[in-house]
């Protein structure tokens, strides 16, 4: 019974957790095509993870 329960709570986990990677692929595949705000804004997040000024591309003009 008590394995029942933990098989059923690690699939309900699981499941949620699927979800949520689902989820952010699909807002980073939708990112992708947004004429290099993606790369801006990983140029940015780089520099503050490695604690050094951002040196950011300018966005294109179109």
């Amino acid at each position: 019974r008590v394995l029942l329960h933990l098989t059923a709570r690690g699939r309900i986990l699981h499941d949620r957790a699927a979800r949520r990677v689902h989820s952010d692929q699909t807002r980073l595949l939708n990112a992708v095509g947004d004429q290099g705000e993606l790369a801006r804004l990983l140029a940015v997040l780089t520099a503050t993870a490695d604690g050094l000024p951002a040196v950011v591309p300018s966005r294109p003009q179109g």
